[in-house]
């Protein structure tokens, strides 16, 4: 029976039906009182076996726990992978050299699409780990979870991804977009709409609302059922795209097609449906679910990066707004960032826009030797510099 470290982290061993038992606490002080604790329930003939519990039972509950909220379908893939690692394991024998091993892993690993796996995509791995094992912590079956932060150092997230469109990019995207695609890049790009959230607008979130001068003007109320943070969110349309889904509802109520459904976006060919009362076919149309043909179809067309994802026209409106000088607290309230620091990530800076920022200082802060000697002070020498005071006088 004692107490030894391997690495940072303290381990115990003692002895129980000949077999010898070894367990990974954390510090040295939390390590000492575990082994004086088992030592003096052995010595009153009370010991009580270490817990052996499934960490498979514990994948499995965070799963259904999770089912319930928004995000599931990327979150499965996460929780997937961390349940097929640590299959069979015990919760108590999971130690941080174990958490370690499945970091490495996960860097190793593989993308579907080629490359090296980025530090973002680990950390998602490493935090829905960290979020199986707390629930063991709570019910006190381990004392300190060894996927926290401070025992585990988790990899860079780097800057996140920057790829944005220029407006002239946009206008040539725009240009090459099939018919059908058309409006639903300029929705994209004129709202910050996620995609599930353009492909799924349906006429009755959009509504006119009346402005205090008296004015009307289209608005998208998007519904918490279909937003990402589970939060409904107003979303102004601009007047071109109100002219194109003006022209999208004249389309589909037009005699020769009997819409089915309210959704804005459909499929870009109509097909044959038999009436129930006879068997005499019409047309009608269905949802529109992969725009991915279309998609890279008019980026090839239009010479546009390869590696540009639908979800850049978000990023793509953002930029511009801020561009255009838009408080970031009403973009947050448009695209539904509850986190400001998103800012960050959706807003790209170029050079132009620093040396325009520094363009607008305003013109007390500049001294009158700042002509480069032109203006002079009495008796033809240079004035002082403004010196900017306080209320009593001081600097």
């Amino acid at each position: 029976m004692g107490l030894y470290k391997r690495g940072d982290t303290w381990y115990i061993y003692y002895f129980h039906n000949g077999k010898r038992i070894r367990k990974a606490i954390g510090t040295k002080g939390d390590a000492s009182r575990e082994l004086t604790a088992i030592r003096a329930r052995i010595d009153n003939r009370t010991f009580v076996p270490p817990r052996e519990d499934s960490f498979d039972d514990l994948v499995k509950e965070y799963d259904q726990a999770q089912a319930k909220k928004s995000g599931y379908r990327t979150e499965k893939y996460y929780i997937r992978l961390v349940g097929e690692y640590f299959k069979g394991e015990v919760v108590q024998d999971i130690d941080v050299k174990k958490v370690e091993d499945f970091q490495t892993y996960l860097a190793d690993l593989p993308k579907a699409g080629g490359g090296k796996r980025g530090g973002v995509d680990i950390n998602h791995h490493m935090r829905v780990l960290r979020s199986i094992i707390q629930k063991a912590v709570l019910r006190d079956w381990i004392t300190k979870n060894p996927a926290d932060t401070d025992r585990v150092i988790r990899p860079s997230k780097g800057k996140g991804r920057t790829q944005y469109l220029e407006i002239e990019e946009v206008g040539r995207l725009l240009d090459a977009c099939m018919p059908h695609l058309y409006p639903i890049v300029l929705c994209a790009v004129e709202t910050g709409m996620r995609k599930s959230e353009v492909l799924g607008l349906r006429w009755s979130e959009i509504r006119e609302v009346t402005l205090t001068d008296g004015r009307t003007a289209p608005m998208i109320f998007l519904p918490k059922e279909r937003t990402k943070t589970s939060t409904a969110r107003r979303v102004p349309v601009s007047a071109a795209l109100n002219a194109e889904l003006k022209r999208l509802k004249e389309a589909q109520t037009a005699p020769r097609v009997i819409a089915l459904n309210s959704l804005v976006f459909r499929l870009p060919r109509p097909r044959k449906a038999l009436r129930r009362d006879e068997a005499k076919p019409h047309l009608v149309t269905g949802p529109l679910k992969d725009i991915r043909a279309a998609w890279d179809a008019a980026k090839l067309k239009a010479g546009i990066d390869a590696g540009v994802h639908f979800h850049d026209l978000r990023r793509t409106f953002r930029t511009h707004m801020k561009r255009a000088h838009v408080d970031s607290f009403i973009l947050n309230e448009i695209m539904g960032h509850a986190n400001p620091k998103i800012e960050a990530t959706y807003t790209q800076i170029n050079n132009d826009q620093l040396v325009e920022a520094i363009s607008l200082l305003p013109t007390c802060h500049k001294t009158a030797t700042s002509e480069m000697g032109k203006v002079k002070g009495p008796e033809g020498r240079n004035p002082p510099a403004l010196v900017f005071t306080g209320a009593e006088g001081g600097i």
